[in-house]
């Protein structure tokens, strides 16, 4: 069976009936051959890391277990749902055995196989010569044996903005110009306690917030970035 690509939540279980096929991906031209006492699903377990041991189902019942990217609940008629965990990566699978056993009590086993579709990160930047992305070095402070800005009292050498961005998989990393940043330490950034990112002669950088909705898979990283020194060109 498939759950779609940003998908998660019960609203976006996947559903059907290892036995007859139905609702799954391959349909009843896959369906579990059952003997003449007909079958019921005995036992399952989790094939991904972690899995655990086999569970039981007794007949009339089911069991709910716990796979690497979501939860599956199966019944002892066939029917299962599987709810995807909000936030786990995408192009990925769950994968459980179950175990299938007729009126004799022989038994068989199966494969159901959940795969999760990937879905893209989209950024959304400030744009070129927005307030979040332009300073002047009319704004700078005096600075060795450099005079002040002609407009020192603005504090117009710093500016700050926000990126947000949308990841319905989930956060795994973060780089901001080409270097990896801790989400531990983006969790925990704020006005009082910014990140730094860059650090040169000509500004520094920091990450002053940062959010991400697991549900929603909406994001925003809060930014300040301040200049240190005139530049020879316009861009820094």
């Amino acid at each position: 069976d498939t759950i779609g690509a940003g998908q998660s939540g019960a609203d976006h279980a996947a559903t059907g009936n290892v036995i007859s096929g139905e609702g799954t991906t391959e349909g009843t031209t896959n369906a579990d051959v059952q003997g003449a006492d007909g079958a019921s699903v005995s036992a399952v377990e989790s094939n991904n890391p972690g899995g655990g041991a086999s569970q039981t189902i007794t007949a009339g019942g089911s069991v709910t277990i716990n796979g690497q990217y979501g939860v599956l609940t199966l019944h002892s008629d066939g029917t299962y749902s599987y709810v995807r965990t909000a936030g786990t990566p995408g192009g990925k699978q769950d994968v459980f055995t179950y175990t299938l056993k007729d009126g004799d009590t022989d038994t068989d086993t199966a494969t159901l196989t959940i795969k999760i579709d990937d879905s893209g990160v989209t950024v959304t930047t400030p744009g070129a010569d927005s307030a979040g992305t332009t300073v002047h070095e009319a704004g700078l402070p005096a600075r060795g044996s450099e005079p002040a800005g002609s407009n020192e009292a603005a504090n117009s050498e710093t500016t700050s903005g926000s990126v947000t961005f949308t990841s319905p998989d989930g956060v795994q990393s973060i780089e901001i110009g080409g270097q990896p940043v801790s989400l531990a330490a983006l969790a925990n950034a704020t006005l009082n306690t910014p990140v730094t990112v860059a650090n040169n002669a000509t500004g520094t950088l920091v990450v002053t917030g940062y959010s991400y909705n697991a549900a929603t898979g909406a994001g925003s990283i809060s930014y300040s970035y301040t200049l240190k020194d005139n530049t020879s060109g316009d861009t820094t």
